[in-house]
């Protein structure tokens, strides 16, 4: 498999942080889009098949550890991988 055979979607509803990784991923021959919440992201996930998920955990609305399970519902297959400059070992625990 390529790299542009690799689906990158990255979720973060902080603008800097969706185009600094969008930008990356795309530098290194993946096909990479973003989207800046949980609807924006699940939209996506109906209209294209994604392989691999970056998915901040602190997001308005929805947040990433809801995105996790519903994407998860969707579809097993998916790499999901969480990101946030706020950890803590509760939100790590619930993200496992």
């Amino acid at each position: 498999m390529n790299r542009n055979d690799i689906g990158v979607l990255v979720v973060d509803d902080e603008q800097i942080v969706r185009e600094s990784l969008t930008k990356w991923f795309r530098e290194d021959g993946y096909r990479v889009d973003a989207a800046e919440n949980a609807a924006a992201a699940l939209k996506k996930l109906h209209a294209e098949a994604w392989n691999i998920m970056l998915v901040d955990i602190k997001m308005p609305g929805m947040d990433g550890i809801e995105l996790l399970q519903r994407v998860k519902e969707l579809d097993r297959n998916i790499v999901v991988i969480i990101i946030t400059a706020f950890a803590s070992v509760d939100s790590a625990v619930r993200a496992l």
